[in-house]
């Protein structure tokens, strides 16, 4: 199965690629606060954030075709909040352009930071900036095996369709609730042996990075610039 769909385009080598960690982290999400903060009236000021990410997707050298790729595969997740927001009375259309114009700037920046940051650079980041330890476990475990439970879906759906090609629509339904049961018990088993692995081996809790990174120079001028940009543009 093809899983780099995270880290297809972090070994690029350009500014953002070469910035550590925290300061995209930072900075990144600091822009989503600005933009979420926003009314809805000031569009000026939206048009000002959406040129900051491109002049961001520009410097990163990122294939606009994938980024584009990305936008519009998470997109729809945003639209399920979006479509029913016209039906809230009064001010719905001016809440849904609200909704979609925010979530849409911020899908970019979410695009922006795990595209030019590695996987397990985005966990060093994230632990260093004090994240709670096991939360950053959670989701380091959840990427890892994710592709495990997909492949162990994939040939029990294979199993069931050559033995039972033709169902009905209750035995299909049947067939699949036995399909995610089992996935849910070798899951539970997989994880009890991965963990008892893991602890036989002397693990701690710790994530150890696969290369070390220190915050240079360049890391604290693009902090500051985006900062003093973004704050202007949010109280203009």
């Amino acid at each position: 199965m093809e899983h780099e769909f995270l880290d297809k385009h972090t070994r690029i080598n350009s500014f953002m690629h070469r910035l550590d960690s925290r300061s995209k982290i930072i900075t990144l999400l600091l822009l989503v606060f600005i933009i979420v903060l926003t009314p809805i009236e000031a569009i000026h000021r939206f048009i000002l954030y959406f040129f900051i990410l491109l002049v961001l997707f520009i410097a990163s050298r990122i294939p606009p075709v994938f980024a584009l790729k990305r936008f519009v595969v998470l997109l729809p997740f945003s639209l399920l909040v979006v479509l029913s927001l016209p039906f809230m009375g009064e001010g719905g259309f001016m809440l849904l352009f609200n909704v979609l114009v925010k979530s849409s700037l911020s899908l970019l920046c979410m695009i922006l930071l795990i595209s030019t940051s590695s996987f397990n650079d985005l966990l060093a980041g994230f632990e260093k900036l004090k994240t709670p330890r096991v939360l950053i476990q959670v989701v380091s475990f959840m990427y890892r095996y994710m592709f495990v439970l997909v492949d162990e879906f994939y040939w029990m759906k294979k199993a069931r369709d050559s033995r039972a090609h033709h169902m009905e629509l209750i035995d299909s339904l049947r067939t699949a609730g036995n399909i995610i049961g089992a996935l849910f018990i070798r899951s539970y088993e997989r994880g009890e042996r991965v963990y008892q692995s893991m602890c036989s081996r002397g693990f701690t809790g710790d994530i150890k990075p696969i290369k070390t990174s220190c915050l240079t120079y360049t890391d604290f001028v693009y902090v500051f610039f985006m900062f003093i940009f973004s704050s202007i543009v949010s109280i203009w």
